[in-house]
């Protein structure tokens, strides 16, 4: 059987049009799965958009037990005090931020401390969030 949606105007002046209950339960399944892609590519972009891509070395420096700022900076073949000069930091403020205390989360330092030091290392400021707290 072969159907015509039927349209109309609502008192208020909005316009409706009546579907099959079945072409309204494809439209929305439809809908949600465009939704899903939507969210799945914004993930990708994300990601990609991210780019914090963790060399080898620095993974295996962080599995050591190094914090991500001490990898980075260890890569990157700085010392606390040229990273500090970099970032416009104290030293003791980058030697606060790679020590690591048994039993207590790693220190993460103010946001606008965390920025300059990302920019000094070359990384996205995710980069120096801890990877096991």
């Amino acid at each position: 059987m072969t159907y015509e949606p039927q349209r109309f105007t609502a008192p208020d002046g909005t316009k409706l049009v009546v579907i099959a209950e079945s072409d309204y339960e494809r439209l929305v399944l439809e809908a949600a799965l465009d939704e899903d892609a939507r969210d799945i590519r914004a993930a990708d972009q994300s990601r990609v958009e991210s780019d914090a891509r963790y060399p080898a070395v620095v993974v295996d420096h962080i599995i050591a037990g190094m914090t991500p700022v001490a990898a980075w900076r260890t890569y990157r073949d700085m010392t606390q005090a040229r990273l500090g000069e970099i970032a416009g930091v104290h030293q003791t403020a980058i030697a606060r931020l790679e020590k690591r205390v048994a039993g207590k989360p790693q220190p993460l330092g103010r946001w606008t401390t965390r920025q300059a030091i990302a920019r000094a290392l070359d990384v996205p400021v995710s980069a120096l969030d801890p990877l096991d707290d």
